[in-house]
């Protein structure tokens, strides 16, 4: 994936979570996830450190939206590999690549749609049923039972 939604992102990140946790047993950053009114955003993909943190990187507004593109080598192209990030493990580059071929291409509610219904975000909403609350900013829990 060359370009991306912040929107999308956040729910692409969630997803790989999730299906980290449920193929290996663990998540694959310790990236904070809370929930949000459009379901899951990871404060360490705030956009100024994306900004900051990626050479080459274009953030713009298209139909209203912010939408992050990467350089022409991608986010993992050989500008990055002295950048000082780690290398992914194999286990982690075919979680990532799972999730971004089902998901990579759905639009931002069908992302949602997905997100709204693995298992730690019923849990979340059944608990703001349950409870008659607003849970906005809880934090996401994965477990290896979801």
């Amino acid at each position: 994936m060359q370009t991306v939604s912040y929107f999308g992102l956040h729910k692409l990140f969630y997803l790989v979570e999730y299906e980290a946790v449920r193929q290996n047993g663990h998540r694959l950053t310790a990236g904070f996830v809370i929930r949000q009114k459009d379901g899951p955003y990871c404060t360490d993909l705030h956009i100024t450190k994306i900004r900051n943190s990626l050479d080459g990187i274009k953030i713009g507004k298209r139909a209203g939206e912010l939408h992050i593109q990467l350089p022409d080598q991608g986010l993992f192209g050989s500008s990055n590999q002295n950048s000082g990030l780690q290398p992914l493990s194999d286990e982690s580059t075919e979680v990532i690549r799972k999730v971004c071929k089902r998901y990579g291409a759905a639009s931002n509610a069908e992302l949602k749609q997905k997100v709204y219904l693995t298992a730690p975000m019923r849990k979340l909403l059944r608990a703001e049923r349950n409870g008659e609350q607003n849970l906005y900013n809880t934090p996401i829990r994965f477990s290896a039972d979801c």
